[in-house]
């Protein structure tokens, strides 16, 4: 009987393991892109289907609520109900709508006045009209709903506050130093519970001419003495398929850095009034007008200035000297809610962008 000898098997050489790797690794460099892009278009698709509820949203609020675009209702007369004793006789309308946010953030987050104090100096019209839409829908606080996929700062603010169990007090000095917004501690409490996408100033800003909210540094606003926010009509939209409701704030899915949604060749997901969504480029909207003279075409811009490069919160400005002068577009369009964005047949838009990047910083 013969024993077979095991060791005399032929191994693989080394020039065949070596062919063998160089096929691994041609493979994965072949499939990694594409493994890359199949996340991306799955985040952008998130984008829109959030986009989408909020569209939604628009709808059924108005239909529940006399017409009215969800929007922040208490007013200075003190004719609301609140749980909390802090939150009453507040100093004009706009304050009283500050203090609508943090009853809000409060009762949809279980914190209370120890670990989410009141904030007074606070417009929450331009950033947070969100949590009106989320007291509606009785969501539980911070909610993904409200965030890109992309957007890396506010997930990990939120992660913070669900994960780590971080109060709301302690997230300023608890956050790391690339993701802090700007500004400062006082107030910084409502950062987690804040939004990626950014409703027209239409849709709240009722002022009379001559008091109406103008342009100001950073995408933020100007508030004249005498404006009126809130209690905007549904049915003042007169184009609803044509006139931008919300938007994405910076374009984050459709390039390798991320850019300030200003600059016309960012494409970013739009909700229209009629509750569609589509992917718009900034530059086939009309341009903005005169808040205070609404049929004047004259441009508005943002002065577009952000210089933090230890943080990714935002989007750098492309000129590495001065002011980015930006048309705010959609954000301050022209006749206000009876104006139209987009004309049609614009829209979606194959711009390349490959090129446009080198002043934005890498995300």
């Amino acid at each position: 009987m013969k024993v077979r000898n095991i060791f005399g098997r032929r191994a693989f050489t080394l020039i065949e393991l070596l062919v063998v790797i160089a096929i691994i690794a041609l493979l994965v460099g072949i499939l990694l892109p594409a493994l890359g892009e199949a996340r991306k278009t799955a985040k952008n698709l998130i984008d829109q289907t959030n986009m989408k509820q909020f569209g939604t949203v628009l709808g059924s609020y108005s239909a529940d609520f006399q017409d009215r675009v969800f929007g922040f209702t208490w007013r200075d007369n003190g004719n609301y109900q609140t749980d909390f004793s802090d939150l009453t006789s507040p100093n004009g309308d706009v304050a009283a709508a500050a203090f609508q946010a943090v009853s809000i953030i409060r009762k949809r987050s279980g914190n209370d006045a120890s670990t989410f104090p009141k904030i007074t100096l606070w417009i929450p019209h331009i950033w947070y009209s969100h949590l009106v839409a989320q007291d509606y829908l009785a969501a539980r606080l911070p909610e993904k709903m409200v965030v890109s996929p992309f957007d890396r700062a506010r997930l990990e603010w939120q992660r913070m506050v669900l994960e780590d169990d971080v109060k709301p007090l302690d997230f300023w000095t608890k956050c790391p130093a690339v993701y802090k917004p700007t500004g400062s501690a006082t107030g910084a409490q409502r950062w987690p519970f804040g939004s990626s996408y950014s409703l027209a100033i239409a849709t709240f800003d009722k002022g009379p001419v001559l008091k109406r909210l103008t342009p100001a540094m950073w995408n933020t606003v100007n508030e004249p003495a005498g404006s009126r926010l809130g209690d905007r009509k549904f049915g003042d939209v007169t184009f609803p398929a044509q006139k931008v409701a919300m938007w994405l704030t910076a374009e984050r899915g459709y390039r390798k850095y991320q850019s300030f949604y200003g600059y016309d060749d960012c494409r970013t997901p739009v909700v229209m009034f009629d509750s569609s969504v589509q992917v718009a480029t900034v530059g086939s909207a009309n341009p903005s007008g005169d808040p205070n003279d609404p049929m004047n075409p004259a441009n508005y811009y943002w002065e577009y200035d952000y210089n933090n490069t230890t943080s990714i919160y935002m989007p750098l400005k492309r000129n590495p000297t001065g002011f980015d002068q930006l048309l705010c577009r959609w954000a301050l369009t022209r006749s206000g809610l009876r104006g139209v964005d987009l004309p049609s047949g614009k829209g979606a838009s194959s711009t390349d962008t490959k090129n446009t990047e080198v002043f934005t910083t890498a995300y």
